[in-house]
C-alpha cells in the first residue's frame, strides 16, 4: 500500500486536527506496566480493506516518482517493466536539449532518447498517493468507530500517543489498518503451547467482526499470541528463560 505523508504541504493551507495525531508509537510499548514474573503475548491483524488504491494514467503517475533515481538495470526484473514495456514507449518519445536544438521554431529534428543499463531512471506509482485530502484521517476514524462498536479499543489500556496508560489486563492500539493487542501473562505461559491469553480473545472478536462485515485483510501476516513480535516498530520479546 502506497501511503504518503503530505501533512507539511497541507499545513500551508490549514491545520485540521485528526486521529492520525494520536497514533501510538513504538516507544510506548517500552513503557507498558508489566508486573514482575509476567511477560507479554501479542496479537496483530491487518485489514487492507480500509485502503483502496485508485489507479491513474501513465501520464499522471509521473507526479508520483520515487527518489532517488536508480540505474535502469535495477528495474529489469520488475513486473511493470515487462507488462507495460515502459522502455520501448520511452524510446519512441523525443527529448529536446534547448542548448543544442534551440526552441524548435524552424522544425529541427528532436533528439532520440538514449536508454542504457546505467541510465538513471525514477520509479513511479501508478496510483493516487494515499494520505492526501484527509484520506488517512477518515480511514482511522472509521476503523476506530468500527472496533469500539464491538467492545474493543476501550479507554482502559488503549495506547494513544502522548497519553499515559495505567496498568491494564490487556493493551490495545490501532495504526490505520493494523489492530494490535498485548496481554500480560505469567512467564510460565510464555512457553510454546501454553494456554491462550486475553489478547487472543480480543483478537478473535476483531477477526469475527471483520469477517461479518466483509472486511478482508492479509491473514498470513497475522500475529497470533506470539511471545516475540514487532508492534508499531518495537520488538516485544517475552521468551521464557529458566
Amino acid at each position: 500500500m502506497q501511503i504518503g505523508d503530505r501533512r507539511e504541504r497541507h499545513a500551508w493551507e490549514a491545520r485540521i486536527p485528526g486521529p492520525s495525531a494520536h497514533l501510538p508509537l513504538g516507544t510506548m510499548i517500552g513503557c507498558l506496566a508489566v508486573p514482575a514474573g509476567m511477560g507479554l503475548k501479542t496479537c496483530v491483524t491487518d485489514r487492507s480493506d480500509y485502503y483502496h488504491q485508485l489507479a491513474v494514467s501513465e501520464e499522471r503517475s509521473r507526479s508520483n516518482i520515487v527518489w532517488p533515481p536508480m540505474p535502469l538495470q535495477k528495474f529489469l526484473e520488475t513486473k511493470a517493466y515487462h507488462d507495460h514495456d515502459y522502455v520501448a514507449r520511452s524510446k519512441r518519445r523525443r527529448v529536446v536539449d534547448r542548448t543544442v536544438h534551440g526552441d524548435q521554431l524552424l522544425g529541427h529534428r528532436q533528439a532520440d532518447l538514449i536508454l542504457e543499463p546505467e541510465t538513471p531512471v525514477y520509479g513511479a506509482f501508478k496510483a493516487v498517493l494515499q494520505g492526501d485530502h484527509l484520506g488517512v484521517e477518515f480511514r482511522i476514524s472509521a476503523h476506530v468507530g468500527f472496533l469500539r462498536s464491538h467492545g474493543l479499543l476501550k479507554e482502559q489500556g488503549r495506547l494513544v500517543s502522548n497519553v499515559l496508560v495505567p496498568p491494564a489486563p490487556v493493551y490495545e492500539g490501532l495504526v490505520i489498518d493494523d489492530y494490535f493487542c498485548l496481554a500480560p501473562v505469567p512467564v510460565q505461559e510464555c512457553k510454546e503451547g501454553s494456554k491462550r491469553s486475553l489478547a487472543y480473545q480480543h483478537f478473535c472478536i476483531a477477526k469475527k467482526k471483520y469477517a461479518q462485515a466483509g472486511l478482508t485483510g492479509s491473514d498470513p501476516k497475522d500475529i497470533v499470541d506470539e511471545v516475540v513480535a514487532t508492534v508499531v516498530g518495537a520488538q516485544v520479546d517475552s521468551r521464557y528463560q529458566n
